[in-house]
């Protein structure tokens, strides 16, 4: 590992730990990337990733049959985000033994990237957490759109788990009749989730132990999401992705004049909506 990765003062086994508690903690708070499939990691110095549309195209030859076919859309590639934040130490931090304020604040760093990243995939730009700290930048493609903004929309009300249960039903319904089949995952607002979790009137069963079977994938919380809507995906075929151009890492920058040690903790990645059809969008009424 060379000096410009690890401050001198530290050993290989710290330096480690530091890498260590910074990808736990993001594993942990992510939720998009706990079902959708990662892809990568592709050239650290990339830039774009391929968009790879799929879609349906008429053929140039007048003979052909069938009259249409599949084809990947050669469209503008897709720019990587990158989201990041500095943490600064101070000299007492930097030669703790244990290193254990300067791990606190690395486990922060990378719960608010975590958090960023949610956000845009599920939302896009205009989901980025109004009451997140300050601290973090982001870079290069910033989405428009999330997950939640591409998809087709179910609309039904969803106050009950019996009506949240329709309403995915009809959701898989939908999305099966694009072609799209499980397993599917759903992820719902926080209020939608408390609803699968509390029991129905006068009986013991939640209506999540009856949605798990319908989806036969991932039930998920997102606080990113509108208070009482969720989306489902379907994960067969890999339609929609997560590509990894760098996860998420500690890299030493310099020490400042104050004097600070000023690392950054950063993650580039885009999302790859391959095929929107594949999402389906639970919107309450």
């Amino acid at each position: 590992m060379s000096d410009t990765s690890m401050p001198l003062e530290w050993t290989a086994q710290q330096w480690q730990n530091v890498q260590q508690t910074i990808y736990e903690e993001a594993r942990r708070a992510r939720v998009a990337a706990r079902f959708l499939p990662l892809y990568g990691p592709i050239a650290a110095d990339a830039e774009t990733v391929p968009a790879e549309v799929l879609g349906v195209e008429k053929p140039t030859d007048p003979c052909a049959c069938p009259e249409d076919r599949l084809h990947v859309s050669e469209s503008e590639p897709l720019r990587i985000t990158t989201i990041a934040v500095n943490v600064p130490l101070s000299s007492q931090q930097v030669a703790q033994p244990d290193l254990s304020a300067a791990l606190s604040l690395f486990r922060r760093a990378a719960n608010i990237i975590a958090h960023v990243e949610d956000a845009l995939i599920f939302r896009g730009a205009s989901g980025l957490p109004s009451g997140m700290p300050p601290v973090y930048r982001v870079t290069g493609g910033i989405p428009n759109h999330g997950l939640y903004d591409r998809g087709h929309q179910t609309k039904v009300p969803m106050n009950t788990g019996d009506e949240l249960l329709k309403a995915v039903a009809h959701g898989i319904a939908e999305l099966e009749s694009r072609g799209y089949i499980g397993p599917y995952a759903l992820a719902l607002s926080s209020e939608l989730f408390v609803i699968s979790e509390t029991p129905n009137p006068g009986t013991l069963v939640l209506p999540s132990d009856r949605i798990r079977p319908l989806i036969e994938g991932s039930l998920v919380r997102t606080g990113t999401l509108p208070p009482k809507d969720g989306v489902l995906v379907s994960l067969a075929g890999k339609p929609v992705e997560i590509v990894v151009a760098a996860d998420i890492a500690a890299k030493f920058l310099q020490v400042s004049a104050e004097p600070r040690w000023i690392f950054r903790v950063s993650e580039r990645f885009v999302l790859r909506v391959k095929e929107r059809d594949a999402i389906e969008t639970l919107i309450h009424i």
